[in-house]
């Protein structure tokens, strides 16, 4: 070839054909199977057209689902999930899949919007540095590596990069956009409370037997409660203990206003008065922090220890140093019960007259006929609490102190109001019933005696040896039988209500129809907890705008594709860039209307080296994109040299004022 023809190629490349281009470089035209042989129009396949279609539906609806998702979210802020429940789980469902979904829908949307614009850009003409940043343009890393690559930084490489950051921003906006919490309000109301009655009424009629077995099973279930439940500050029903105020008097130094602060996580067990608590009405589980104070009293036992190993009368003149008509007892399975009182004397005395406390002794049976006595007297300790519950079933005394309200003398207790026996005080029907628990004669040890050697576990005490069963400590000997006495106390004026809780309904009612369980009424504060669905305006507004892109960007393909492309489909691969009029790569022009699909089905088993087309012996090579000849050496363009000299393609963009210059079309000088 001379050099004058080959300045004619230079100048007008585009009008060589492909043959000639071929001739001019030695090598012959490849002619792929299937390569069309006549020109056509530039039409898409219907198969394309359906796939392209079904392809931008599918990528609509998900992006309108995600921009619709905020707005679905705002519109049930604030919304009661129990009145909601499959919304709720749905939008909690989606919530989760969002922050996975989310990026995979923007790469697929955006992708696909940035390659039709860049398509448009080259049919209509563009400089090839827009060209390169939409191509790169397929993620937010390789739009910042493409620019970085390409030194390129400009306006519309930095608004790419801002589109990009939208898609892990909004994938983490659709999670953190709705949570799931509670919404508390604080309310003033007031509840009930078992207060003791002192009243023996309902064990005046023929069927006080049925009503005392009630008393008997609450009073054996309490002393065989688990360990847990006698630690605890509710009884097995769950009714809220009172403690112990002496203990806290004689351990610990009360604050401002007399109150003792009751710290249930300390190493010291907490005492209590009883083994059964008071039952509360007007709690429930809708309610969470309640807080009240309330009254209450129990009785107190001032006890002396005495230890007789040789029997003694039935009378207890022994050890009351008393005789007469005013001396009387009680006898049980392994329990006996002695005092000294002038009854008629005592049901007349004025309740809040000077008097003296109520005098008694034990006498409990061990084995070995060793007899346990105990000389006690019981006076009323009335107490102020202040009671906080977590929850409507975790109530708990917080602080307590002796009361500030008017009440009878300590001495004077309900044991000593009259009972349903016009001539008899409570004590005679109490002690009676106490005495006779687990028995009514006997000297074998009752239960009883099994609480006080052992209280948390008194089954484990064995009644025919005396290993377990010695003597205790006064003080804990004294606390012990306190919580016995108040416990048979409390079951038998709270009989119903202890295990079935305080109302109407199952409270006992005499024949007289008087309500026998008296109660109280409180000031209480609660806050009322409705579990919400929460919107963070924030979150909802940064996946409104970055779904709103995402629909806008899903329209761009159609659009382009349907009202300003003509031009084949190109994509950014190997058939469609590096064999389009490509003179290393002669192909006939036949197929230039071909789209990408096509091409690439054409072209994928034909032969192509990125190599050194300079076989020409010169010292300087030149490097192309070419095809290899099925069982070619490849003489033709040969591998890379590392150390070979290789000449500067594409100077002439720089030179020639074209509006637009295929690299591939030109012919090199050599």
């Amino acid at each position: 070839m001379t050099m004058g023809k080959f300045d004619d190629v230079q100048q007008n490349p585009a009008t060589i054909p492909s043959p000639a281009v071929a001739s001019l470089l030695d090598r012959d035209l490849v002619r792929p199977q299937g390569w069309p042989t006549t020109p056509k129009a530039v039409r898409s396949r219907w198969l394309s057209i359906i796939s392209d279609t079904v392809a931008d539906l599918t990528l609509l609806a998900c992006s309108v689902l995600f921009f619709a998702f905020p707005f679905i979210v705002h519109h049930y802020d604030q919304a009661d999930i129990r009145n909601h429940p499959y919304v709720t789980k749905v939008l909690t469902r989606a919530t989760q899949v969002g922050p996975s979904i989310f990026p995979i829908l923007f790469a697929a949307v955006l992708g696909r919007a940035a390659h039709s614009i860049m398509l448009w850009y080259l049919e209509v003409g563009a400089p090839i540095g827009t060209l390169d940043l939409l191509a790169g343009s397929t993620s937010l890393t390789s739009t910042v590596t493409s620019q970085l690559q390409l030194h390129a930084v400009s306006l519309l490489g930095l608004a790419l990069i801002t589109i990009w950051a939208l898609s892990p921003i909004g994938g983490q906006a659709s999670l953190r956009q709705m949570s799931l919490g509670n919404q508390t309000v604080r309310i003033a109301d007031s509840l009930t409370y078992m207060t003791h009655s002192g009243s023996t009424a309902q064990f005046g009629y023929s069927d006080r037997g049925a009503y005392w077995a009630i008393v008997n099973a609450l009073f054996s279930a309490s002393i065989l409660a688990p360990v847990t439940t006698k630690l605890s500050p509710r009884d097995t029903w769950g009714n809220l203990r009172v403690p112990m105020l002496e203990h806290f008097e004689s351990s610990s130094t009360s604050n401002e206003g007399g109150w003792f602060s009751i710290d249930y996580t300390g190493t010291e067990d907490v005492h209590y008065s009883s083994l059964v608590g008071i039952p509360i009405s007007g709690t429930n589980s809708s309610f969470i922090d309640y807080a009240f104070s309330m009254e209450s009293q129990y009785l107190q036992l001032k006890c002396s220890l005495v230890n007789y190993t040789i029997p003694f009368s039935d009378s207890g003149i022994e050890f009351l140093n008393k005789s007469g008509p005013y001396l009387d007892s009680s006898h049980g399975q392994g329990t006996d019960l002695f005092w000294w009182m002038n009854t008629t004397e005592r049901l007349k005395t004025n309740p809040n007259a000077t008097q003296e406390p109520l005098n008694f002794a034990l006498r409990l049976f061990w084995p070995e006929l060793i007899e346990n006595i105990s000389k006690c007297n019981i006076t009323t300790t009335y107490v102020e609490m202040d009671v906080t519950c977590p929850t409507s079933t975790t109530c708990a005394a917080s602080r307590i102190r002796r009361s500030k309200q008017q009440h009878p003398p300590a001495a004077f207790t309900q044991l000593d109001l009259q009972s349903y026996s016009s001539s008899q005080p409570n004590w005679y029907v109490f002690a009676d019933a106490f005495a006779t628990a687990f028995g009514l004669t006997g000297n074998r040890p009752s239960m009883i005696s099994s609480y006080l050697a052992n209280p948390l576990n008194p089954a484990s005490i064995e009644v025919t040896t005396n290993n377990l069963a010695q003597p205790t400590p006064n003080d804990e000997y004294m606390f012990r039988l306190n919580q016995l006495i108040n416990t048979y106390w409390t079951s038998t004026t709270g009989m119903v209500a202890l295990s079935n809780g305080l109302n109407t309904m199952n409270s006992y009612e005499g024949d007289s129809g008087l309500l026998l369980t008296t109660t109280s009424s409180t000031r209480v504060t609660k806050k009322l907890v409705t579990p919400m669905i929460q919107a963070h305006d924030g979150w909802i507004a940064v996946l409104s705008i970055a779904s709103g892109i995402l629909v806008i960007a899903s329209l761009i393909p159609p659009f382009f594709r349907i009202f300003l492309r003509r031009a084949p489909d190109i994509m950014m691969n190997m058939s469609s860039l590096g064999t389009r009029h490509n003179s290393y790569f002669p192909l006939p022009d036949t197929g230039s209307f071909l789209d990408a699909a096509d091409r690439a089905r054409l072209l994928r088993d034909c032969l192509v080296r990125f190599g050194d087309a300079g076989g020409d012996g010169s010292s300087v090579g030149k490097l192309v994109i070419g095809a290899l000849e099925p069982g070619s050496t490849g003489q033709d363009i040969q591998r890379i040299a590392g150390k070979r000299l290789y000449k500067i393609l594409g100077r002439y963009c720089a030179s020639l004022n074209w509006k637009i210059t295929p690299i591939t079309s030109l012919v090199e000088k050599l």
